[in-house]
C-alpha cells in the first residue's frame, strides 16, 4: 500500500517501458509531458523507482513531442539596440538555402537589409563562394 492508500503494482523494466509507451503514444495517449505522464501512470496504479525520470526521458526522445512542443521565446542573450543614424550606413547580410533548384542551378540566396530604411537587396546564387559575395556587395 502507498501513502495515497492505493495499491500500486511495481513493474519490472520491460513492463514499465511498455506501460510508458502505451499511455504516451497509443489510442488514449495525447503526447503529454514527462511529469503529467508519470502522474497518469501513478493514477493508473503503476509504480517503479525511476518512473518519473523514465517518463521525462521518453518525452525527450519522442519525435512527435519535440516537433510540436512549445517553442521557448526567451532570447539566449540580452538584447542590445543597433544604432544606425543614417540610411545605408549599416547593413545586415545573410545567406539563405539550400532552396529548390532554380534556373542556372541557383539554390542559394544572398540577402542584404539596410537597418534604417529596411531596404532589401537579394540575389540568387548557384554556390556560396567569396567571388559571388564580393560581386554582390560591390554592385
Amino acid at each position: 500500500m502507498s501513502f495515497s492508500f492505493l495499491w500500486l503494482r511495481c513493474l519490472p523494466p520491460s513492463d514499465a517501458d511498455y506501460a510508458l509507451r502505451e499511455i504516451h503514444e497509443r489510442v488514449c495517449g495525447n503526447h503529454m509531458g514527462g511529469r503529467t505522464l508519470s502522474n497518469k501512470l501513478w493514477r493508473q496504479g503503476y509504480f517503479w523507482p525511476t518512473m518519473h525520470q523514465d517518463a521525462i526521458d521518453l518525452v525527450r526522445r519522442c519525435d512527435n513531442c519535440q516537433r510540436n512542443a512549445n517553442i521557448s521565446r526567451r532570447p539566449s542573450q540580452p538584447l542590445t539596440s543597433i544604432m544606425a543614424h543614417w540610411p545605408f550606413t549599416q547593413w545586415g547580410m545573410d545567406f539563405v538555402g539550400p532552396l529548390p533548384v532554380a534556373i542556372g542551378e541557383r539554390k542559394y540566396l544572398i540577402v542584404a537589409v539596410d537597418y534604417v530604411t529596411k531596404w532589401v537587396e537579394a540575389e540568387p546564387l548557384a554556390e556560396i563562394i567569396e567571388k559571388n559575395t564580393e560581386s554582390f556587395i560591390w554592385k
